[in-house]
């Protein structure tokens, strides 16, 4: 998916989907607009000479009213003013060129960009690309760049450690520090990024919570797919479905990307990463050896076939 150009003029956004499927209704001005229309979450009317078209959640909307289902209203969530420029070209504009049809509806303070729920995961990744900002829950996610590669380094090591303790060998552990790491990390976010992908989830406090990258597969039985590299989840926010949504963006940007699949080296003595996997719809396909030099484990190539 080719990562859209942010002009001067567009101010870095973030992004909130509410919870809710939304409905867009037409009837008549003669009827006025119905007490159906009223009720939690977002509303919003307008008429015009020929109709009052209504936005609210789907369930309140009767059969018989003529209407569009299956929207997801995400509401801008920075405070600009009203004439503010580019607010509503920086948000529609990444989706747009990703091939997704959209609305806009606006309050006095925000802006609400409706996508349908079946395209969310590839707007999100739109957004992300183009360097906004998507809420969930309490974090924040936000691809990476070359600034962030210490603090990844930093989570990377941290997190590889508690998960290979007892498994990887006791060289390897030390070996594989910060000094290591964060090189590597340099080198991945300051080269050619059109086929990989990193995301960070970060907490109010700009900490690392979740790292989840992608490139395009090194695995020779694997040419056409794309390989996740890293998923560590903190064990502060594990439980809460973190995870699961990061592993289903990697499997939307493998699709949007023309990967023929999505792969996943796990190695054999991490049963509850293996459980997990299995449990997103992941399946074993094949072992591996990792090429070392400092740890050869013998792993799983876990895969999930392109399309969603």
């Amino acid at each position: 998916m080719p990562k859209p150009n942010l002009t001067k003029a567009e101010p870095t956004l973030g992004l909130r989907p509410i919870e809710g499927e939304y409905a867009l209704s037409r009837v008549l001005p003669k009827h006025g607009v119905p007490d159906w229309a009223n009720g939690p979450g977002l509303v919003s009317v307008t008429q015009g000479e020929d109709e009052i078209s209504i936005l609210c959640l789907g369930n309140r909307v009767p059969e018989q009213v003529e209407h569009s289902a299956g929207w997801t209203a995400v509401q801008v969530s920075n405070l600009f003013e009203v004439d503010e420029p580019g607010v509503v070209l920086a948000a529609t504009r990444p989706v747009s060129e990703a091939g997704l049809g959209i609305f806009v509806v606006s309050t006095f303070l925000r802006d609400y960009i409706l996508v349908r729920q079946d395209n969310l995961r590839l707007a999100k990744l739109a957004w992300l690309q183009a360097g906004h900002r998507v809420h969930l829950q309490k974090l924040t996610l936000r691809c990476a760049d070359p600034d962030d590669c210490d603090q990844i380094a930093d989570f990377h090591v941290r997190l590889w450690r508690q998960t290979y303790e007892g498994m990887a060998p006791e060289a390897a552990i030390q070996a594989l520090g910060f000094d290591r790491r964060q090189p590597q990390w340099r080198t991945k976010l300051s080269g050619e990024r059109s086929h990989a992908l990193t995301i960070l989830a970060e907490d109010d406090q700009g900490r690392i919570q979740g790292l989840c990258d992608l490139a395009k597969s090194e695995n020779a039985e694997f040419p056409d797919a794309m390989e996740l590299t890293n998923l560590y989840i903190d064990p502060a926010v594990r439980a809460r479905g973190l995870g699961r949504h990061l592993l289903q963006l990697a499997q939307q940007w493998a699709q949007a990307s023309g990967a023929s699949e999505l792969i996943l080296a796990v190695v054999v003595q991490n049963e509850s990463a293996l459980s997990f996997y299995r449990a997103c719809g992941g399946e074993p396909v094949a072992k591996s050896l990792d090429k070392g030099p400092l740890w050869r484990s013998e792993n799983v190539i876990m895969r999930w076939p392109s399309g969603l």
